[in-house]
């Protein structure tokens, strides 16, 4: 394997990829690879093509998948979906860092973002969803990039997890189903 900017960052890629013409992250992934040794996909088996997990095995990227059911739940946002296959692929990660995004995006210039997050690892860097004068949710954490440790990333999203079944026990499926 070539020599990569970020050996220590692995680059999780999370979503569904049913539609082609959203699967934008595609476009960038020869420049991923000059920056990234491991690139987790993460997302549903229910959306997978040939075409898509052809285009993964060509690019060795690993591809994680696990059933879009999440039990009865409430799913507003998609977030019991990001939440249980993000987890999923997190699992994966054996890098001490993870950088992800959405399948339906695409970044260049992540070199900013990594450099001045591997200033201080002990934060976590993440876009806020809602911007303008009326953010009624400041802190906001938003699905469309955000890099940490992967072990605090992993804690992150078995919190989210924990408060999504809490009143469900009897319907929780562990994030690892398939």
């Amino acid at each position: 394997m070539a020599q990569v900017k970020y050996p220590e960052v692995a680059l999780m890629i999370q979503g569904p990829t049913f539609d082609e013409n959203k699967n934008t992250f595609k476009d960038h992934i020869d420049y991923y690879k000059t920056l990234f040794e491991e690139i987790i996909v993460s997302t549903y088996k229910e959306h997978l093509t040939t075409e898509f997990i052809e285009f993964c095995f060509n690019n060795s990227l690993k591809l994680v998948v696990r059933t879009e059911y999440v039990g009865q739940v409430d799913n507003r946002y998609n977030i019991a979906f990001q939440t249980v296959s993000s987890l999923n692929g997190l699992r994966q990660i054996t890098k001490p860092y993870c950088l992800k995004h959405r399948t339906d995006e695409k970044y260049s210039n992540l070199e900013i973002l990594i450099d001045l997050f591997l200033q201080d690892t002990e934060k976590m860097v993440t876009g806020g969803t809602v911007f303008g004068a009326k953010s009624y949710y400041p802190f906001h954490a938003a699905d469309h990039l955000q890099i940490a440790k992967t072990e605090k990333f992993i804690r992150l999203f078995e919190l989210t997890e924990n408060e999504i079944y809490r009143d469900r026990k009897s319907t929780r499926l562990n994030s690892s189903h398939t």
